[in-house]
């Protein structure tokens, strides 16, 4: 006296067929290669964190070396040339320690500015960080974490059951 309309449960849900062992298998290799890259980027982002930690240190042990050479050249230059030396080697003498001057001059310049910018160095490395462990969009985007032995995955067909509820 049953109904002839009823359909039995297992009827009613769909399931997709195993992926084969190899496929599994590839994508357990992508997934392990992604986490791989995620990983070393997370630590290429912290050695970077590490060294701008120790850069102020180092800068300004150089802005004192760089300064007392410049104190050396300005002394130099104070100096009257030598009595025995012509005034074309005197000039070029100058020149040297001129040019030395500035280019220590814009040496210093720009570790000033390495120091003034080093926070804001160190903030951008530190979203970075933050962001090296999100997995990239196509980790994962067929199945989830694979292993050797996965189970069968049972899923819900959406068009299938919107068929079935337009019937």
């Amino acid at each position: 006296m049953g109904e002839s309309n009823t359909v039995a449960p297992e009827n009613t849900l769909e399931v997709d067929p195993p992926p084969p062992l190899r496929e599994l298998e590839s994508l357990l290799q992508k997934e392990k290669a992604d986490f791989a890259a995620v990983d070393a980027r997370r630590g290429d982002f912290a050695k970077r964190i590490d060294e701008e930690a120790r850069r102020p240190v180092l800068i300004r042990q150089r802005l004192n070396e760089l300064k007392e050479q410049q104190d050396e050249i300005a002394a130099q230059l104070k100096l009257t040339p030598l009595a025995n030396e012509g005034s074309a080697t005197a000039e070029a003498r100058r020149w040297v320690q001129e040019t030395g001057y500035e280019a220590l001059s814009a040496e210093i310049k720009m570790l000033d500015q390495e120091l003034l910018s080093q926070p804001a160095r160190v903030d951008l490395l530190k979203p970075g960080d933050a962001l090296a462990g999100v997995r990239p969009p196509s980790a994962g985007a067929g199945y989830p974490a694979v292993e050797p032995k996965a189970p069968d995955r049972v899923r819900r067909n959406p068009e299938r059951q919107a068929r079935r509820a337009h019937d």
